[in-house]
């Protein structure tokens, strides 16, 4: 891999970090993070998501409605600034 790449993922150990809106192509992402130490929160509604081997990594997780409410007031405020 690319050495920057790997460095600045390195750097993440320890910190949160939040993926919104997973989709199944991240899950190589969300391992990667896990792996390097990140405490990683998944957002999404998706049920067919892998979340029970998130859950297995120690992915924090968040489901459902209030997702879209988040989604939609990060939307609102990309609009004011």
């Amino acid at each position: 891999m690319n050495p920057a790449f790997d460095t600045y993922i390195q750097s993440l150990s320890g910190r949160d970090v939040t993926i919104i809106g997973a989709g199944v192509s991240n899950s190589p992402l969300i391992r990667m993070l896990c792996s390097a130490g990140a405490r990683v929160t998944v957002r999404d509604r998706n049920p067919a998501l892998p979340w029970e081997e998130w859950e297995d990594l120690g992915v924090f997780e968040e489901r459902g409605r209030h997702f879209v409410e988040l989604v939609e007031t990060l939307r609102r405020s990309e609009v004011k600034d």
